[in-house]
Protein backbone atom coordinates (compact mmCIF):
# COMPACT_ATOMS: atom_id res chain seq x y z
CA UNK A 1 0.00 0.00 0.00
CA UNK A 2 1.47 3.52 -0.79
CA UNK A 3 0.46 6.47 1.04
CA UNK A 4 0.56 10.01 -0.30
CA UNK A 5 0.37 12.97 1.69
CA UNK A 6 -0.75 16.48 0.27
CA UNK A 7 0.74 19.19 2.65
CA UNK A 8 -1.20 22.96 2.02
CA UNK A 9 1.21 24.84 4.62
CA UNK A 10 4.38 23.99 5.57
CA UNK A 11 6.67 26.34 7.94
CA UNK A 12 9.58 26.50 6.17
CA UNK A 13 11.13 28.27 9.07
CA UNK A 14 10.64 25.08 11.48
CA UNK A 15 11.67 22.65 8.62
CA UNK A 16 15.03 24.37 8.58
CA UNK A 17 14.95 23.97 12.37
CA UNK A 18 14.40 20.21 11.85
CA UNK A 19 16.37 19.80 8.98
CA UNK A 20 19.43 21.00 11.03
CA UNK A 21 18.75 19.12 14.45
CA UNK A 22 18.34 15.56 12.29
CA UNK A 23 21.34 16.10 9.91
CA UNK A 24 23.79 14.40 12.53
CA UNK A 25 22.52 11.38 13.14
CA UNK A 26 24.24 9.05 10.68
CA UNK A 27 20.78 7.73 8.73
CA UNK A 28 19.33 10.35 8.14
CA UNK A 29 22.61 12.64 7.00
CA UNK A 30 23.05 9.11 4.73
CA UNK A 31 19.28 9.51 3.40
CA UNK A 32 19.64 13.10 2.42
CA UNK A 33 23.03 12.73 0.99
CA UNK A 34 22.05 9.75 -1.70
CA UNK A 35 18.46 11.87 -1.97
CA UNK A 36 19.87 13.65 -5.40
CA UNK A 37 18.70 16.83 -3.80
CA UNK A 38 22.20 19.09 -4.22
CA UNK A 39 20.56 21.44 -1.22
CA UNK A 40 20.37 18.37 1.23
CA UNK A 41 23.55 16.53 0.10
CA UNK A 42 25.05 19.69 1.04
CA UNK A 43 23.12 20.52 4.62
CA UNK A 44 24.15 16.58 5.15
CA UNK A 45 27.65 17.75 4.85
CA UNK A 46 26.96 19.36 8.55
CA UNK A 47 27.16 23.18 7.64
CA UNK A 48 27.11 25.67 10.79
CA UNK A 49 23.77 26.15 11.78
CA UNK A 50 23.52 29.47 10.78
CA UNK A 51 24.66 29.26 7.71
CA UNK A 52 22.27 25.90 6.97
CA UNK A 53 19.27 27.89 7.69
CA UNK A 54 20.51 30.75 5.56
CA UNK A 55 20.70 28.55 2.79
CA UNK A 56 17.28 26.63 3.22
CA UNK A 57 15.48 29.87 3.53
CA UNK A 58 16.68 31.56 0.72
CA UNK A 59 15.47 28.26 -1.45
CA UNK A 60 12.75 28.93 -3.89
CA UNK A 61 9.22 27.27 -2.72
CA UNK A 62 10.13 24.94 -5.20
CA UNK A 63 13.07 23.61 -3.95
CA UNK A 64 11.98 24.15 0.25
CA UNK A 65 9.31 21.84 -0.91
CA UNK A 66 11.79 19.49 -2.81
CA UNK A 67 13.55 19.47 0.72
CA UNK A 68 11.09 18.93 2.62
CA UNK A 69 10.10 15.71 0.72
CA UNK A 70 13.28 14.56 1.17
CA UNK A 71 13.38 15.35 5.19
CA UNK A 72 9.84 13.21 5.20
CA UNK A 73 11.02 10.67 3.39
CA UNK A 74 13.97 10.29 5.44
CA UNK A 75 11.94 9.87 8.30
CA UNK A 76 9.75 7.24 6.35
CA UNK A 77 10.85 4.67 9.28
CA UNK A 78 9.21 6.46 11.90
CA UNK A 79 6.07 8.69 10.07
CA UNK A 80 5.27 4.02 8.95
CA UNK A 81 5.19 3.57 12.75
CA UNK A 82 2.88 6.48 13.38
CA UNK A 83 0.72 5.63 10.68
CA UNK A 84 0.28 1.96 12.31
CA UNK A 85 -0.16 3.16 15.74
CA UNK A 86 -2.90 5.69 14.64
CA UNK A 87 -4.29 2.62 12.42
CA UNK A 88 -4.35 0.30 15.25
CA UNK A 89 -6.20 2.78 18.06
CA UNK A 90 -9.20 2.57 15.40
CA UNK A 91 -8.64 -0.95 15.14
CA UNK A 92 -7.40 -1.29 11.67
CA UNK A 93 -4.22 -3.73 11.59
CA UNK A 94 -1.43 -2.72 9.18
CA UNK A 95 1.01 -5.25 8.38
Amino acid sequence: MKLEIEIENLDFDALAEKLLSLTDRPDVAELLQNSGNPVAMLLSGGLSGKLAKKIVLGLSAEQKETLAVDLLNASAGKLQAAVEKEAGMHGVKLC
